[in-house]
């Protein structure tokens, strides 16, 4: 079972032609607008969204599902416009819990690694390229939140006093470019 209620809802308001459901065991993948397959393939539940700046939706889930693109695993770009979704590299084998959008459109999965890719840091996937790169060197802490400032910086907050040899307070930024960690204000 695939729990879209969100993304339908995520689509809808991008879109206008999908109406907000709630997220419950009963929905079935085929009853999803977003093209899912109704064949039995789909496994799995949405556990984070993320909308970029072109109206796609960044979706990171459980296991997997199967649609008419193919097999997708963790993590996915869904495009409103066409109802299609785009593989993101291989994907990743765990629950994509925490996903965000770049103001580039690029995705980041700070709690999480893709497949097949060695990254030593925050993974993020360059639409450019279609590929994985990481962020800096800094694995984070499954308990640290994140957020990105209008500038595209990603914050982490938690408890911890140093990241990337930088002393900070709680909360840092880092440029998803450069990788150099810095503390946010006084925190």
């Amino acid at each position: 079972m695939v729990c879209l209620g969100l993304l339908a809802a995520a689509v809808g308001l991008l879109s206008g032609t999908a109406a907000a459901q709630p997220c419950e065991a009963g929905w079935l993948p085929g009853e999803a607008r977003a093209g899912m397959s109704s064949d039995g393939t789909s496994s799995g539940k949405a556990h984070s969204f993320a909308l970029q700046p072109d109206g796609g939706v960044i979706i990171g889930f459980n296991l997997v599902f199967t649609d008419q693109s193919g097999t997708h695993r963790g993590i996915v770009r869904y495009d409103p416009s066409t109802e299609r979704f785009t593989r993101m590299g291989n994907g990743t084998n765990s629950v994509v819990d925490t996903v965000l959008a770049l103001p580039n459109g690029d995705a980041v999965m700070p709690h999480d690694l893709p497949l097949g890719v060695s990254i030593p840091g925050i993974p993020r996937f360059d639409f450019a390229t279609g590929t994985w790169v990481s962020i800096g060197t800094v694995r984070p802490d499954f308990n640290n939140c994140f957020a990105v400032t209008p500038g595209g910086d990603l914050v982490m907050g938690g408890t911890f006093t140093n990241v990337g040899g930088v002393q900070v307070r709680n909360i840092a930024r880092v440029n998803p470019v450069t990788g150099v960690w810095s503390p946010l204000g006084a925190g």
